[in-house]
């Protein structure tokens, strides 16, 4: 297994990441592996590469724009669109790679990005499988779910009107903590495990800030992949939800499963969001790698449209 340090561009910034190759000569299936909500690299996303390759899949890995090692002018701010464009130029920059099979392209993605790569699956004909990972699906309705677990719609509400107030003035973006294990310190993403996932990483993870701008919420509000869910047609598509999730929540994501009309596959975890990423992180990552391998490799003699 080589892993290597790699940059490419996307639209107006530079990405950075790691790529990783299975051992041989090639050419190799690749997947597009990136993170969800405020993520960088370091948190987990070496161990679902390292699963792609066992399973004879190269990875190309990535920091989103704005965060970790990527460039991006507003730190922490997160704009599903502009991620989905970044992930379309992965796609494109894996293309040129040597030793790649640009036929046999993959995406994954978890959480947010999990969103992501049913959008990029659905309108991007190079891709010809994707999975996604306690996909947040409804922006809205997601949001709204959380608010309610902290203090409430309408200061939710009420905090969102004031930093559009404040983009009308010209002044800088508010800034709102990731998460926070005190209830009294205004967070995006409520609950002890959320605080505990985020700082599991230490100095692993020491590029990844505990903060977003309040815009990015704003941003989350307005997004909808679902609709990109019947128009992936014969894309195979691959689920790994928690059982319990409430993060992200898993009716909302076996609803959306169930809207998905050509061939796809659910795994369920036990557990809630986290579970994916800490106690069954393997288990997850096997079942989207075993997903990436079959179905790429059945690209080989299936036409994809």
């Amino acid at each position: 297994m080589m892993r290597t340090n790699v940059e490419f561009r996307a639209r107006d910034v530079t990405l950075r990441g790691w790529l990783y190759r299975p051992e041989g000569d090639g050419p190799f299936p690749i997947c597009i592996v990136s993170h969800g909500w405020s993520c960088v690299k370091e948190q987990t996303l070496d161990v679902v590469a390292e699963h792609m390759v066992k399973a004879g899949v190269a990875a190309l890995v990535y920091d989103q724009r704005n965060l970790g090692e990527s460039d991006g002018e507003i730190r922490g701010h997160i704009d599903p669109w502009e991620q989905i464009h970044d992930a379309r130029a992965a796609v494109s920059y894996a293309e040129t790679l040597d030793g790649i099979d640009p036929g046999r392209i993959g995406i994954w993605g978890t959480s947010y990005s999990g969103a992501h790569a049913i959008v990029v699956s659905a309108v991007d004909s190079r891709v010809k499988a994707g999975c996604a990972q306690v996909p947040m699906l409804a922006g809205l309705a997601n949001i709204q779910r959380l608010a309610e677990t902290m203090n409430g719609w309408k200061p939710f509400i009420e905090m969102l009107n004031d930093e559009r107030r404040r983009w009308a003035r010209g002044e800088p973006p508010a800034m709102i903590a990731v998460c926070s294990d005190d209830p009294a310190v205004p967070h995006a993403f409520p609950g002890l495990r959320t605080h505990a996932f985020f700082h599991a990483w230490g100095d692993r993870a020491a590029n990844w800030k505990n903060e977003c701008t309040v815009q990015s919420l704003d941003l989350c509000l307005e997004y909808d992949p679902t609709p990109y869910l019947e128009a992936l047609g014969t894309t195979p598509f691959q689920f790994v939800i928690g059982e319990d999730d409430m993060t992200t929540p898993a009716d909302i994501a076996i609803a959306g499963f169930a809207r998905i009309k050509g061939p796809k596959e659910l795994k369920i975890i036990p557990g809630d969001h986290y579970t994916s990423y800490i106690e069954y992180i393997d288990e997850a990552a096997a079942a989207a790698a075993d997903f990436m391998t079959r179905q790429l490799n059945r690209s080989l003699w299936t036409p994809q449209p």
